[in-house]
Parts: C-alpha cells; sequence; structure tokens
C-alpha cells in the first residue's frame, strides 16, 4: 500500500457561490457505447516557469459515479506528470470526500513513497450539479523534496486556500472566463514557491 503522511488543517470559509453549480457535464458515448463525461476542465497546461520543487499543481473534482476525477493540470516547465501520478493524486487529495463537511478547507500532506511524491492538497465542498462534492486543489513535488518543503509548508497551505477562493470568485463571475483567470493566478505560484525556496536557503 502507499505510504501516506498526513497535516490537517480546517479553516472556517463562506459559502461556496452557487456559480459552481452551474458547471456543465455533457455526457458522451465513445463508439463502445460506454459513457463518458466531459467537463470544463480536462486538460493538461505546461507553465512558462521552471522549478526545483514544484513538478505541477491539479485540480481534482469528487464524481459520485466516476470517484476521483482529474479536472485540471498545470505542470512545470521541464515537470511531467504521468496519468498514474495524476490519478493518484486524485484519489489521495480527496480520500476525506465523504467526510468533509460543507464551509471548511481541509488541508493535507501526503508522502507517497512508492511513487516518489509529494503532495500538499486543499479540499472543500461545493455545489455542483444540482447537489453537493468535493473539489481537491494540490501541489505535486518530488518525494526527495520532504526537508525542504517543511520549512514553507504554512505558506504554500495558505497559497493553496486562498488560490481555492480565487477560483470560487471567478467561477462566480463567468464560467467561461473562470479557467483562464486562475490558470494566471496558478502559474504565479511557481515563482513565488521558488522565491521562498531561495529565501530559506540562504
Amino acid at each position: 500500500s502507499l505510504a501516506s503522511d498526513r497535516v490537517r488543517t480546517l479553516s472556517a470559509v463562506s459559502d461556496v457561490p452557487s456559480a459552481l453549480a452551474r458547471l456543465s457535464i455533457a455526457a458522451l458515448s465513445d463508439a463502445s457505447g460506454t459513457q463518458m463525461q466531459e467537463r470544463p476542465f480536462s486538460r493538461v497546461r505546461r507553465t512558462s516557469h521552471a522549478s526545483r520543487l514544484l513538478r505541477g499543481v491539479q485540480l481534482s473534482l469528487w464524481d459520485n459515479i466516476f470517484g476521483p476525477s482529474v479536472e485540471q493540470v498545470w505542470e512545470a516547465r521541464h515537470a511531467v506528470l504521468s496519468s498514474d501520478i495524476q490519478n493518484t493524486t486524485a484519489k489521495h487529495s480527496l480520500a476525506r470526500a465523504v467526510f468533509l463537511e460543507s464551509g471548511v478547507f481541509d488541508s493535507e500532506l501526503h508522502v507517497l513513497a512508492e511513487i516518489g511524491i509529494l503532495i500538499a492538497a486543499v479540499s472543500f465542498v461545493a455545489p455542483y450539479q444540482s447537489s453537493s462534492t468535493t473539489f481537491a486543489l494540490s501541489a505535486i513535488m518530488e518525494k526527495d523534496c520532504f526537508p525542504r518543503y517543511t520549512v514553507i509548508h504554512p505558506v504554500m497551505e495558505d497559497r493553496l486556500i486562498h488560490l481555492a477562493g480565487k477560483l470560487r470568485v471567478y467561477l462566480d463571475r463567468s464560467r467561461q472566463s473562470a479557467l483562464a483567470m486562475f490558470s494566471e493566478e496558478v502559474d504565479q505560484l511557481f515563482p513565488e514557491v521558488e522565491a521562498l525556496v531561495n529565501f530559506f536557503a540562504e
């Protein structure tokens, strides 16, 4: 089994806007007739920034039928996150999905030794398709970065919560432009983290 260490923090937040409930999910059928889902975030973006610590950021969603689902991935310039890493990140970041209460952010830290990654994740409940589900925003790093990462963990946790709040605002303003605006915010996380690593290394 995958080794997993968790650090959990709960922070009260305001109600998640109903804009998330208006995200459309279109059911498609492949050649065999199997039902598949197309979501507005389902693609990978590569940022313009390289990072010694941060390999990527991922947005995941708990689907009541399909379980943990990868919505969007932002990769560092020279990083490649395999589908196995993406799916494992979604699975662990949303492991507490059925227990998470509405109105809180749940922050966890996972060390997955068997696949060599470290995940800092923030999950939250939001209305989606006339019901509630759990989203997770995750920062993905190499496992060997754990000693360096522990120094900046409180800052990373705060930044992930801040970004989750930004996504909520953007979705409330305009679902069509939310992803583009949020991607600009995520893109800035990479140099911010690099600056923190340099500061604490001095």
